[in-house]
């Protein structure tokens, strides 16, 4: 993503939080803790959502 993109989510109100595989938990927790989020929606392939499946947290698919 371009500086002007994340410049442009920002001035319409929209958070985003990056986070790479490792750091997935972690940035779950929080969004959940700091935030009070409770469900997630993932999208992508096979591979991206491979890292998705993290302990402790279930996937639903539709």
């Amino acid at each position: 993503m371009t500086d002007a993109h994340l410049a442009g989510l920002r001035a319409d109100g929209v958070g985003y939080l990056f986070a790479g595989e490792d750091d997935l938990d972690r940035a779950m927790r929080a969004l959940r803790e700091e935030l009070g989020i409770e469900h997630f929606l993932f999208e992508g392939g096979g591979a991206s959502m491979a890292p998705c499946c993290v302990p402790g947290w279930l996937m639903k698919s539709a």
